[in-house]
């Protein structure tokens, strides 16, 4: 299941940036199936403290993480730090962990998405149950 939001309603985006992710965005289901992982793109807010989900695709291949669609949420910098992390620096992340409202702890990749002039306009997220925590406390 994939959806993406009206970028240029939601975001201040360029046309020519919103052109970038819904480009990334077209193969976020085939990514998601094969990572079995939930996937997501997010845009930084004006807050500047949080971003906004404009894009998900949840595996076909495995249970997701989410029983509802997660589109138009907004994802807290406390909640959430290598998102934002990444959004900010331009940098990836990986094995970075997060809360989710449903589920818990997850672990996160993390990478930007770039404009041709090298700015970070987004990022694209795997959301994965981290399994070592869960091992952990059982």
């Amino acid at each position: 299941m994939m959806g993406i939001l009206d970028l240029e309603r939601f975001t201040s985006l360029s046309n020519e940036q919103c052109e970038i992710i819904l480009g990334m965005a077209e193969n976020l289901q085939i990514i998601a199936d094969l990572s079995q992982a939930d996937i997501f793109i997010d845009c930084l807010l004006e807050e500047d403290n949080a971003s906004l989900i404009v894009a998900e695709a949840k595996p076909t291949t495995i249970v997701s993480l989410y029983k509802n669609s997660m589109l138009g949420q907004i994802a807290y910098e406390e909640m959430e730090p290598g998102v934002l992390f990444s959004l900010k620096t331009g940098k990836p992340l990986f094995g970075s962990r997060g809360i989710t409202e449903e589920r818990g702890i997850m672990q996160q990749d993390i990478v930007p998405i770039k404009d041709l002039y090298g700015e970070t306009i987004a990022v694209l997220i795997k959301e994965r149950q981290n399994l070592v925590i869960i091992r952990k406390y059982k």
